[in-house]
């Protein structure tokens, strides 16, 4: 999978350290340090990033709910998959700050106050492939047996 990684610049070293473990984990990801070169837009990049991105990881902090490009970016996500069925937007809240009202209804990963073990955890559990529906399907009636059958 492909994630492209959405902070604010106070937010980098998280950012850094989320593209490390999903890389780890043998995924791509495209974050503006690392990927990012002098004389490209900026604007254009995340464009680029967006469109080929299978999922958009948010960094929310008060930081990033702050700044008019990081927004804009959420938006966009949120726009693409305003449902979540395609769980392209995964929110990841980095530091102590309310949930935009837009994105209340979508869950959201939390690593405040966590360690890091428990960080890498749940970034790991957040993108895992998602269970079947829900509810799941009614299995079949098992077939009635010939010797129960009415005549």
């Amino acid at each position: 999978m492909n994630f492209f990684i959405s902070r604010a610049g106070e937010d980098r070293d998280v950012a850094v350290w989320i593209a490390a473990v999903l890389r780890s984990e043998g995924h791509t990801t495209t974050l503006q340090d690392d990927d990012f070169r002098p004389g490209q837009s900026f604007v254009d990049q995340m464009q680029l990033a967006m469109d080929r991105a299978n999922h958009f990881i948010a960094l929310i902090s008060p930081h990033y709910l702050a700044k008019p490009l990081p927004l804009k970016e959420l938006y966009s996500a949120v726009a693409e998959d305003p449902l979540g069925r395609k769980r392209l937007f995964i929110p990841v809240r980095v530091a102590p700050c309310e949930i935009p009202r837009l994105i209340k209804d979508i869950i959201y990963v939390d690593f405040v106050g966590q360690d890091e073990a428990q960080r890498r955890q749940l970034l790991l559990d957040a993108i895992a492939p998602a269970p079947g529906p829900w509810p799941p399907p009614l299995a079949p009636s098992p077939p009635s047996s010939p010797s129960s059958t009415p005549r």
